[in-house]
């Protein structure tokens, strides 16, 4: 939401703050997916992180309910980048161990356990293939593995180039 077009074509966007902003998002994509219309097979997708994912992972078990296609798009940069971002200490123990919390796993085994089509890919190529096969039928949860500074470097480059410094 913070850097999307609005206004093209019919697609609906939804958030959910949470508690922390990271509670019941995948609880939230479910309910919303299930609200489309009868007899629609409009997708939904749900693009979240790592951290996000584990705060909300017993939720994965609803998704295997879904009567439409439902995407989730799964940003796994091994804990929480976001902090890098804001006020908080920026290096060290106190960014790690406390705001980043590294955790080192990856989405298959909770996918399978789900019974939940699970992806890897690893170029835009492999992602553009199996988000276009995912959008038609069932769940299937599409984890990217990224560099952990990689999202806030590119979030705060993109910014300043926007404010032109």
């Amino acid at each position: 939401d913070m850097l999307g077009e609005t206004g093209k074509g019919p697609s609906r966007v939804m958030t959910n703050r949470g508690a922390s902003g990271i509670d019941g998002l995948i609880a939230t994509a479910y309910g919303f997916a299930q609200s489309i219309a009868p007899g629609s097979d409009e997708p939904t997708t749900l693009l979240l992180g790592d951290l996000s994912a584990l705060h909300d992972l017993n939720s994965l078990a609803l998704l295997g309910k879904a009567s439409r296609p439902l995407v989730v798009i799964l940003l796994n940069n091994d804990g929480g980048s976001i902090f890098r971002m804001l006020p908080v200490p920026t290096e060290g123990e106190l960014l790690e161990r406390y705001y980043r919390l590294p955790h080192g796993l990856e989405f298959a085994h909770a996918a399978a356990m789900f019974g939940l089509a699970y992806r890897a890919p690893t170029t835009l190529a492999e992602f553009e293939r199996d988000y276009r096969a995912a959008l038609k039928h069932g769940v299937t949860l599409i984890e990217i593995r990224v560099p952990s500074e990689q999202v806030a470097d590119d979030l705060k480059a993109l910014g300043a180039a926007i404010r032109g410094k």
